[in-house]
């Protein structure tokens, strides 16, 4: 009996003992619980819209109003009168085709013709007298049209023969050399104005929705640095394309002015400052913000930003106005007092609730 008490005595403490066991690992684990660190994000909130629009954009200098000319028929080319760089004035013959066989070919249709003419003559007289059927006459008539028209075609490609030039300018390439054969369309030499510069940029969608077509010079105009000239030049708005470039997914843009002394040539690289606000009052206001608020969105050349809203991480889009060294000027998307979220953005989902350190932009 004894030894039973003390055997029932020894397994109620061993039971005591894991239960207080576990009473000390639950305490500890719900102490642990409670002390784990709750995420803190920083976060930033909108001021003042920005003041500073000047955005600055890398461009060429392209040929004015390039033109490219070709034959309208083909044949060996006889000779070429112009290189790259020459001067040319409007009418002044740049190239031509040799023209032996067709000017061999005008003669025999123009004796054919003058037949044709006498025979039809002819014929008329003596259908008077009834000497001659009326199918005969109408078999006359049809060649003498047959060999008229022969005729003007060949005096048309003896006129298509040479090319001339359509404007006074600067001739830009010229491809092909005396003797080599051409196709109709083929282009042969081509040529730009002098007395205009052209000048083309790349731009995004966002920007191009900010640019004042308005070609009135009185308007605000954007300003040149051309390379190899010290001064700056105003620039007017020419036009843009309506869809974007296959490589570059952005829009081009064309600008004017008039050509300067010392000339500005061709593939001249230029930078061009233009203000924003000014060169479109109706812009709406643009917020300066760091870089490190940004996401990249769901399609290319989209962003993003986390707002803060009712305590939740709130994905936003957001339009891109100028990307530089003190941040980025987004153009759309924002409002003042809006809270954004700068750190650990990888973390955040859509609707989660969050704890933020504020800060003022």
């Amino acid at each position: 009996m004894e030894a039973r008490g003390w055997h029932l005595m020894a397994k109620l403490k061993h039971l005591f003992l894991v239960l207080s066991l576990l009473m000390l690992s639950a305490c500890e684990f719900d102490t642990a619980l409670k002390s784990a660190p709750t995420t803190v994000y920083d976060s930033l909130v909108i001021g003042e819209a920005a003041s500073d629009y000047l955005r600055e954009f890398k461009g060429q200098v392209v040929p004015a109003e390039l033109t490219k000319l070709s034959f309208r028929v083909d044949g060996e080319l006889q000779s070429i009168s112009v290189k790259p760089g020459d001067r040319v004035v409007k009418g002044q013959i740049l190239a031509s085709l040799n023209v032996e066989k067709i000017e061999q070919e005008l003669l025999d249709l123009n004796a054919q013709r003058k037949l044709a003419n006498r025979q039809l003559k002819r014929g008329r007289d003596l259908s008077k007298n009834k000497m001659i059927s009326a199918s005969d006459i109408d078999v006359l008539i049809a060649n003498q049209k047959l060999v008229t028209i022969a005729y003007k075609s060949a005096q048309r490609r003896l006129e298509f023969s040479s090319i001339r030039a359509p404007f006074d300018g600067l001739v830009s390439q010229v491809p092909k050399q005396s003797f080599e054969r051409v196709s109709p369309g083929e282009m042969v030499i081509s040529i730009y104005q002098e007395q205009q510069v052209y000048v083309r940029l790349s731009v995004s969608d966002t920007v191009l929705a900010l640019i004042n077509p308005d070609p009135d010079p009185s308007q605000y105009q954007p300003k040149a640095y051309f390379d190899g000239h010290k001064q700056p030049y105003a620039l007017s708005y020419l036009e843009h394309t309506s869809e974007r470039h296959p490589q570059t997914q952005n829009y081009e843009v064309w600008l004017q002015m008039p050509q300067t002394k010392p000339a500005i040539l061709p593939g001249t690289a230029v930078t061009i400052e233009v203000d924003l606000l000014l060169s479109n009052p109706n812009l709406p206001p643009g917020f300066q913000v760091p870089l490190s608020v940004l996401v990249a969105g769901d399609s290319p050349g989209q962003f993003k930003v986390w707002k803060v809203i009712n305590g939740k991480a709130k994905a936003s889009p957001v339009d891109i106005g100028r990307v530089d060294s003190h941040g980025v000027l987004i153009t759309g998307g924002l409002t003042k007092s809006d809270v954004l979220l700068s750190s650990k953005l990888r973390s955040l989902r859509e609707d989660k609730l969050v704890t933020i350190k504020e800060g003022t932009l």
